[in-house]
């Protein structure tokens, strides 16, 4: 087929200049309320870009975008007019993620053809051009050299790589660049090259290359060209092509799908899955959604993420474990092969991203009889150890925590009472807004408390409608599940999903109709007294609702995800709960409907108020907090009366300080700011940060924390620590590089070098500058994650290095907060 251009569609000025302005708003907004992005200028060909990065999760949220492309960058131009110089797809969204891709909504809002392409497992890069016919490369955020990337340049690769397939084609440059700027269009096109980073799936030599999949107009709707003219423009400019099905219906659509799902594989190829682009019914415009097999891919993606983990991190494997959830068996044999590999050159490759591949395969061959077997094949091989393996985890240890992703009225408190009504004696049900506002950090501590004093199932009762109480939650469980339950107890966290089946405007208006009948009857709103501060309060909960995903963390970490539906009523809620307990635990007494429903009118007749419970165990940690106040002072006084008595006893004593919260190197504000200056002057997120006035006040370098103290290795150290004379002691270091994780935090990254004199220092430290935060919420969990994600390739991170800096004669200190 040859290629046939449609005809170039371009905006007007008026509507460029529109866009940047709004492109400009959100890059200086802080209101979570409206979108915001991140705008980065590099100049290119004496050309300055602008690339604009929107929040992820501004996708997400019903908020209206003034574009939708995931890969933008604008230009003036050689004559000052704006223009969309590079456009990525819109972006789009796993089947079953939005209303509009529900299985059972496609009909209703989508037509045909369906393109299904197959998705290359690669690096994605744009090509554009500018008007001089000079090509412009780009990956997803990024075009260009840039002294700020010290990770590998995906840009800079995607366009030496079309330079040499132009020359083999005997193309020249500029030949493609003005064809690509008459059309007014970029090509998307897949960067897949196990030499130059390695990913999931193998690409032999011969596969090697830049696989076209897309043609994008440059204009701010999204328009794009069929499969079948995408096709003839590779092979006219000699791309590699993608595979792709053309489709008429819906049912034919889903059949394929879910036929290929099965084995994780496409005409007997391993792939990550489909892209689909087909039409909307109402305007006919373009709609592209994905559909991503589960196996073997994602299996495969788990075993690269776990040793990053045992490799970069090195995490514990016990500790790796905790946060597998599927293929334990297989997993766990995994990080044992790995542990047991002593070959240090394989090792440093995989930090660059290589051998990734090759060390799964000699891992399958380690486990398997024949060499040539696919993944899915080795898996199925294995479903029975699996299986084994889940009977074992569900016994009579295994306790489950229900928690809700919900917004205020959807009825999740009067299920979760139901519950607790129905079986007392078997579960709990901790109930946030019951909680004071000390106690309300320890929310999940308390649950597993209530799961330790004897209950099988805990309904975690709070809305936890943003990713950040989730990433919270889990962070929360992985700290203190152990302490609580130990190594021989195993919990199950399943999301009970109040949100997905309906629309944001269905939820607001039912919420806001179930709250308005619910009148006073609730701790903290009440509707009669302020109605129009309810209402302000309920729409600020949908608004910042960020819907459950779970191909993504935090997400991916629940055991399992119930789907409940709010305008279906809370009995209707409490009665798929009642089956889905009788599933997980056999001995659970059976409910009749005629019970359930009693119970449940019941307790709809009921007036909140702050748990009893809860109300005197707060009085009872008075009582108790005013017993150890009145000891302290008698301790006091029989120590003064002691010292008075004892002039020699009086020096030789040496209390230590009950008010120590860590000890740590102080570094010098006036030594560090100029050197991070000098290196993060042109930084955005630095500049950001400033702005934001995130910077900290003071720098230290934490030796050990009071928090560690729980370990028995580590509470000597402690003590030997606070014996120290602080003011004789001096420490040595090296400023290795500054860690920027965008929007999240920076720090320096560095390596002790001694002491004056001996000082004890726990092993599981990793030493580090926080420098600071972009916002108060972000916790030191965080930092952790970031330290980690620095040590392999990662687009969100920025390393800079700051020539491994010596500073010495730092002195020690002890730190009250």
């Amino acid at each position: 087929m040859t290629f046939t251009p449609l005809p170039a569609y371009r905006d007007t000025p008026e509507q460029l200049s529109a866009l940047l302005d709004s492109l400009e708003t959100g890059a200086t907004n802080m209101n979570k309320l409206e979108f915001s992005c991140k705008k980065h200028t590099n100049t290119v060909h004496g050309v300055d870009i602008d690339s604009w990065k929107i929040n992820e999760w501004d996708y997400y949220l019903s908020k209206t975008l003034p574009i939708y492309a995931r890969g933008l960058f604008t230009t003036g131009g050689l004559e000052e007019q704006p223009r969309i110089a590079v456009r990525g797809y819109n972006k789009f969204f796993n089947l079953g993620e939005k209303g509009a891709i529900q299985r059972n909504a496609l009909d209703e809002h989508l037509k045909g053809p369906f393109y299904l392409s197959l998705k290359e497992n690669g690096c994605i890069v744009f090509i554009s051009a500018l008007e001089t016919g000079e090509l412009l490369c780009c990956s997803k955020h990024s075009i260009g050299y840039r002294k700020d990337v010290s990770y590998k340049n995906h840009a800079l690769e995607g366009e030496a790589q079309l330079l040499k397939q132009l020359k083999r084609c005997n193309i020249e440059p500029t030949e493609l660049g003005k064809k690509l700027f008459e059309l007014n269009i970029t090509l998307v096109a897949e960067l897949c090259d196990d030499e130059f980073e390695e990913h999931v799936l193998r690409y032999s030599k011969e596969d090697l290359g830049l696989y076209l999949h897309g043609l994008v107009f440059n204009t701010i709707e999204f328009k794009t060209y069929p499969m079948e003219q995408v096709e003839a423009f590779a092979t006219e400019w000699g791309f590699k092509s993608v595979r792709y099905v053309t489709l008429d219906t819906v049912e034919q659509t889903l059949q394929l799908l879910d036929e290929c799902a099965k084995t994780g594989t496409y005409n007997g190829r391993e792939a990550e899955g489909f892209v689909i682009r087909c039409y909307r019914k109402e305007d006919l415009s373009d709609y592209f959604f994905k559909f991503k097999f589960k196996e073997p891919y994602l299996f495969y993606r788990q075993l690269r993420e776990v040793a990053k983990k045992l490799w970069l991190s090195d995490t514990p494997i016990h500790k790796i474990m905790v946060n597998v959830k599927v293929h334990k068996a297989l997993t766990l044999k995994y990080l044992e092969y790995l542990n047991g590999l002593d070959d240090p050159e394989l090792k440093e490759q995989f930090k660059q991203n290589k051998g990734i591949i090759k060390i799964r395969e000699m891992f399958f061959e380690s486990i398997s009889s024949s060499k040539k077997r696919l993944g899915h094949q080795i898996l199925s091989s294995f479903d029975e150890l699996e299986q084994e393996m889940s009977k074992l985890e569900i016994t009579e240890h295994t306790k489950y925590a229900l928690v809700p992703i919900a917004t205020v009225g959807c009825g999740k408190t009067t299920v979760f009472h139901t519950l607790k009504a129905l079986y007392p004696s078997v579960v709990g049900h901790i109930q946030n807004d019951n909680l004071g506002r000390k106690a309300k950090k320890q929310l999940v501590g308390i649950c597993l408390q209530e799961l330790a004093l004897g209950k099988q199932v805990v309904c975690v009762d709070k809305n936890n409608q943003e990713k950040l109480h989730r990433v919270k939650l889990f962070n929360d469980i992985e700290q203190m599940k152990q302490d609580y339950l130990g190594t021989s107890t195993s919990l199950k966290v399943i999301a009970l999903d109040f949100t997905s089946q309906l629309s944001r405007e269905e939820l607001s208006v039912l919420t806001m109709e179930r709250v308005a009948k619910r009148g006073n009857n609730h701790q903290m709103l009440k509707y009669e007294e302020n109605a129009e501060q309810v209402k302000g309060i309920l729409n600020r909960f949908v608004k910042s609702l960020q819907p459950l995903d779970v191909s993504r963390k935090p997400d991916m970490l629940f055991d399992e995800v119930i789907l409940l539906d709010p305008r279906a009523g809370s009995l209707d809620s409490v009665n798929r709960l009642v089956s889905r307990l009788a599933e997980l635990i056999p001995e659970l007494p059976k409910k009749t409907p005629r019970e359930i429903e009693a119970r449940y009118r019941e307790l709809r007749q009921m007036k909140v108020g702050r748990d009893a419970v809860l109300e005197d165990e707060a009085k009872k940690e008075e009582m108790r907090a005013q017993s150890k106040k009145e000891k302290k002072k008698k301790k006091k006084e029989q120590q003064h009366q002691q010292q008075t008595e004892s002039t020699d006893k009086q020096k030789s004593s040496k209390p230590k300080p009950k008010n120590v919260m860590f000890v740590g190197i102080k570094v010098p504000r006036g030594i560090l700011l100029p050197l991070l200056e000098k290196a993060l002057g042109a930084n955005d997120q630095w500049k950001k940060l400033k702005s934001l006035n995130r910077v900290q006040q003071e720098f230290h370098i934490t030796l050990c924390h009071r928090a560690m103290i729980k370990s028995e290795e580590v509470k000597p150290i402690w003590n030997d620590l606070l014996e120290l004379d602080f003011e004789k002691v001096k420490a040595s270091i090296t400023l290795n590089k500054v860690v920027v994780h965008d929007d999240t935090l920076i720090c320096v990254e560095v390596t002790i070098n001694s002491f004056s004199q001996e000082v004890p220092v726990p092993q599981t430290i990793t030493p580090h500058i926080t420098v600071g935060t972009f916002a108060s919420n972000i916790k030191p969990v965080e930092l952790n994650s970031t330290l980690k994600l620095a040590q392999s390739a990662c687009e969100s991170i920025t390393l800079v290095t700051l020539d491994n800096q010596p500073l010495t004669g730092l002195p020690l200190a002890k730190y009250s907060h």
